[in-house]
């Protein structure tokens, strides 16, 4: 198996069943044993401003109250960090690279996660929705500001589908698809994970209009086939430099589909994938966009499955 010096992963918690739920799916992913896991809270703590009223004789109640409030709620996160912990170290965890860090609200809950982040972490850890989200939502308001601020780390979207050991990675030929490559390579390799590189081409009138100068779509087609054949022969042999065999590597192109990120899906729900990887930015994708427009709609049409979106 091939060795990997470990590494610090960011999970963001915030005490609900539902974040439980994404701890019970993470600690399934026996590769990320390997690594040192921060278990992270921030915490809604009364402003020490508002402490400043208790020098009025009206208000001490008030601030008794709300100070007993605050002491109640630290106890039921850490009851909820404590349970999240033993989970983690039932499935394998080792106990001295498992850490609680209950952090107290400075900026807001994303900024404050998205400042943890800058600290070396090699990914970061998300759900879909909050504990107070709307369940019409794909994405809670936290999830999706962290989506588009940690675009220095890869962020791991953990969905409901049950591990399976399969996973999907979108290709095209771009720099942010093979880093993505790279991640599962790191992370994966040497691990019972069968990994398939799928590239997407959408309909002849689309590949038309991108390559005009190429008056038959087929023959465009055909061009873009021979360049992800390349594209796919690398990104086999960065898998299986990293511990992955043969066999545990497949390659398929689609052609002709109306929606890239629907077949993504499509192929992940029909086929049985657990996860889709994708890169931040696709090859036509402006430096100027935070996300590429194939990856976000992966992100919000893949609600069953998770989605990694590496930089």
């Amino acid at each position: 198996m091939q060795k990997i010096k470990p590494q610090k992963i960011l999970l963001p918690f915030d005490g609900s069943k539902r974040s439980l739920n994404t701890i019970r799916q993470f600690a399934a992913m026996k590769p990320f044993q390997r690594h040192k896991v921060v278990l992270f809270h921030v915490f809604n703590c009364i402003p020490e401003c508002y402490y400043d009223i208790a020098k009025e004789p009206k208000s001490v109640k008030t601030v008794t109250h709300a100070r007993g409030w605050e002491i109640e709620q630290r106890k039921s996160v850490e009851t909820a960090m404590a349970k999240a912990r033993q989970l983690l170290l039932q499935a394998g965890f080792d106990k001295e690279s498992v850490n609680v860090v209950i952090h107290n609200r400075k900026r807001g809950i994303a900024r404050d996660i998205v400042h943890e982040a800058h600290d070396r972490y090699a990914a970061v850890v998300i759900r879909r929705r909050g504990s107070g989200s709307l369940r019409s939502l794909v994405l809670g308001g936290v999830a999706t500001k962290l989506i588009e601020s940690i675009t220095f780390a890869p962020l791991l979207i953990l969905g409901k589908q049950k591990v399976t050991g399969k996973i999907l990675i979108a290709m095209d030929n771009s720099a942010g698809a093979m880093r993505a490559v790279d991640f599962v390579a790191a992370q994966l390799g040497g691990y019972d994970y069968d990994v398939r590189l799928l590239h997407v081409i959408r309909g002849d009138r689309n590949i038309a209009l991108k390559r005009p100068n190429l008056s038959n779509p087929q023959e465009s087609r055909k061009l873009a086939t021979n360049t992800m054949k390349t594209v796919f022969k690398k990104a086999g042999e960065r898998l299986t430099a990293k511990g992955f065999s043969y066999n545990q590597i497949s390659e398929k192109i689609l052609t002709n589909v109306s929606s890239r990120a629907a077949a993504i899906t499509g192929m992940a729900k029909k086929e049985g994938f657990d996860t889709i990887v994708v890169g931040r930015r696709g090859v036509s994708q402006p430096r100027s966009f935070l996300i590429g427009r194939v990856s976000n709609k992966a992100i919000h049409m893949a609600r069953q499955f998770g989605v990694w979106v590496i930089n």
